[in-house]
C-alpha cells in the first residue's frame, strides 16, 4: 500500500526543497517511518519532467493533521515550498494542523520574513553535523501525547489501578508493577520490560495488529539499542511507554480481551 496515501490523521506532510532531500530528508523520512507514521511526500515520487500536481499536495495539506517544514537556503528559493506554505499557514491558523519547523544550516535570525511566523513555534536549528534522530523523537513524542490525551485512562498508575479492580490479567499486572519500582534513570531495564509487555500483547492479542503502525512498531527498533548495549534516553523511554498505554487502552478499556 501506497503508504502516503494511508487515511490516517496522524500522517504527516513533509515541506521541503528537492534540493535538501539526500542531506537531510531521506534521513528525517527514515526515522518517522520507522516508527509506524505514514508520511505524505508527493515530490519523491514524481519523476524527471513529471508536472506538479497541486491537487494532490493540497490535498495532502488538508488531510494531514502534522507537517514538517524544512526551511533551507534551497527552500526559501523554492517556488514550489512557497507555494505549499501558504496553503501550511492558512491551516494553521484555522488551527488545522500542527507544524514542526526545521531550520536547516538557518538560525532562527537568518529565515526570511515571509517564513518568519515559524520562529513563534517550537522549531529545531540543524546542521550537517547534529544528525536527526533526536528531533524525530520529539516530534513523534508530540504526535503520540496528542493521542494520549484522547484515552481514558494516561499513565499506567491509571491503567494499574482498572486491571487490578477488574482481575483482568495477572501477568500484565505483575509486569507493570515491576515497571513502576524501576528507576527512572534505568533506561535500558525500562525499555526491556516495556518491550517484555508488547511482544506479551502482541502473541495473546492477536488483534494488535488491525491498531495503527505507530502503536506498536517502535517497540523493535527501540529495543535493539539496549541489545547492542547503545546509550538510550528519556525522551525513548516515554515514547514506548506512550505506545504501550496506548494499546493496553485499546485492548482494555475500548476492545476488552
Amino acid at each position: 500500500m501506497d503508504e502516503s496515501r494511508l487515511e490516517t490523521r496522524n500522517r504527516i506532510f513533509i515541506c521541503l526543497s528537492s534540493k535538501d532531500r539526500q542531506l537531510i530528508v531521506e534521513s528525517i523520512m527514515y526515522h518517522i517511518a520507522n516508527y509506524g507514521f505514514a508520511i505524505w511526500y508527493d515530490r519523491h515520487k514524481m519523476l524527471l519532467g513529471d508536472k506538479r500536481n497541486y491537487k494532490n499536495f493540497i490535498e495532502g495539506i488538508v488531510k494531514t493533521k502534522y507537517a514538517i517544514v524544512i526551511i533551507s537556503e534551497n527552500s526559501i528559493k523554492s517556488t514550489c515550498v512557497e507555494e505549499e506554505m501558504v496553503y501550511l499557514k492558512r491551516q494553521y491558523k484555522l488551527k488545522g494542523i500542527t507544524i514542526f519547523p526545521i531550520f536547516y544550516n538557518l538560525s532562527s535570525k537568518e529565515i526570511p520574513p515571509k517564513y518568519q511566523w515559524l520562529t513563534k513555534l517550537v522549531y529545531k536549528e540543524l546542521n550537517d553535523k547534529s544528525g536527526t534522530l533526536l528531533t524525530c523523537n520529539h516530534i513523534i513524542t508530540k504526535i503520540l501525547s496528542d493521542e494520549l490525551n484522547e484515552c481514558k485512562y494516561q499513565t499506567l498508575n491509571e491503567l494499574l489501578v482498572y486491571i487490578q479492580s477488574n482481575n483482568l490479567d495477572q501477568f500484565i499486572i505483575k509486569i507493570l508493577q515491576a515497571y513502576l519500582e524501576i528507576s527512572g534513570e534505568n533506561h535500558n531495564a525500562r525499555i526491556s520490560i516495556l518491550y517484555s509487555i508488547y511482544s506479551y500483547l502482541s502473541t495473546t492479542a492477536p488483534v494488535i495488529d488491525i491498531f495503527p503502525q505507530h502503536y506498536w512498531k517502535g517497540f523493535e527498533r527501540i529495543f535493539s539499542y539496549t541489545k547492542l548495549n547503545l546509550e538510550t534516553d528519556l525522551r525513548e523511554t516515554l515514547i514506548l511507554e506512550i505506545q504501550i498505554i496506548l494499546l493496553l487502552n485499546k485492548l482494555f478499556i475500548e476492545r476488552p480481551l
